[in-house]
Parts: structure tokens; C-alpha cells; sequence
């Protein structure tokens, strides 16, 4: 059963409420990726706050989606779990304990790997995807570092205007039936 707000300070509250209803940001990130010069990976992922939109990285030609793996890590550190993991020991947060990150690509005629892992004195949990086989083989590691490329593309909150406009019309609603009631009681 939902409350009934019948009066204006209940639905002004929510209207401002709603109005100032926080934006997730969608921020873009481009992996600066470091190892044997003119072999280095690149790569992309798009973090929304809460969860990974894209994670792509691409070696030597061989495309592969980290998405799938960076949304649900084996295991959590840095004080934080899930996808949240995967991003504080992407951008290498000073609250992870780590003592590295690597990366490390495996092209070969059967399977491509990528792996993408921070080394810890705990627990910690790479992220991995395979790509297409190459029959021309292949290997490759080193480090990275990221940058933001975004520079915070706001998303609104979805239900944030259906919630603004609801509220605006219960509140001209509620004023109109109140001019109405003080006007009837006026001709009495």
C-alpha cells in the first residue's frame, strides 16, 4: 500500500527531493598499457560507478571483451567487492595492497588469453578473456596505468524526471482542489 501525501509540504519535499536526485557518472578510461615497446595492448572500459558497460583491450590484432569478467571478479580486496574490486586495482587505488599489476597476453592457435591481475600480499583476482586463435602466436606483459577521458559524462537518474513531473503535477493538483475548497467555503 503506498502512503497518500495530502498536503503541499509533503509533496513540495518530495518534488525537491526528486529534482536533486544524485547522477551516475559514466566515466571513460583509456588503459595506458606498458611492456615491450611496439607490443603493447590497448584498451578502453567505461565504468558507470556501480558496474562496467565495456572492457575491451586488443593485442596484436586479437580483440578481447573483459566486460563479462571485470563485472564479477573471483575474489575482493581493496576494501570493496564486485565490480568495484576490478576497478579500484584498475586505477590502482592506494587502498589495494598491492605490490604490482600486470598484464599478461597469450595468443595461440588453439585459445588467445589475456589476463589483467594486481599482484597482493592477500587474496586478489585477475580478470581474464579469451580471444580468436592466432597462428601466428604471440606473448606479451607488462604493467599499466589509466586515465580518465571522460571528464564525468553525466547520466541522469532514470526514474529522476518521471519523478519531477509526477510530483509537479500532484503538487498543481493539490493547490487547485485547496483554491477550490477555500472558494466554496467563501460563498457559504
Amino acid at each position: 500500500m503506498t502512503p497518500k501525501l495530502n498536503s503541499a509540504p509533503q509533496l513540495l519535499a518530495l518534488l525537491i527531493a526528486a529534482a536533486f536526485s544524485p547522477n551516475i557518472l559514466a566515466d571513460t578510461y583509456t588503459i595506458n598499457f606498458t611492456g615491450d615497446p611496439g607490443n603493447e595492448p590497448t584498451g578502453n572500459f567505461t565504468y558507470n560507478g556501480t558496474s562496467f558497460t565495456s572492457f575491451a583491450v586488443t593485442f596484436q590484432g586479437v580483440a578481447f571483451d573483459l566486460e563479462p569478467s571485470a563485472n564479477n571478479p573471483a575474489n575482493t580486496g581493496c576494501g570493496v567487492t564486485g565490480p568495484a574490486y576490478t576497478f579500484e586495482f584498475m586505477v590502482q587505488s592506494p587502498s589495494c595492497d598491492a605490490t604490482d599489476y600486470r598484464w599478461d597476453a597469450i595468443l595461440s592457435p588453439g585459445v588467445s588469453t589475456f589476463f589483467i591481475a594486481p599482484a597482493t600480499t592477500g587474496p586478489s583476482s585477475e580478470i581474464q578473456a579469451f580471444g580468436a586463435a592466432s597462428f601466428d602466436g604471440g606473448f606479451g606483459q607488462g604493467s599499466w596505468s589509466v586515465s580518465d577521458d571522460s571528464h564525468g559524462t553525466t547520466a541522469p537518474e532514470p526514474f529522476g524526471l518521471p519523478l519531477v513531473t509526477s510530483g509537479a503535477f500532484a503538487l498543481a493538483i493539490l493547490v487547485r482542489n485547496r483554491i477550490s475548497k477555500t472558494h466554496a467555503a467563501r460563498r457559504q
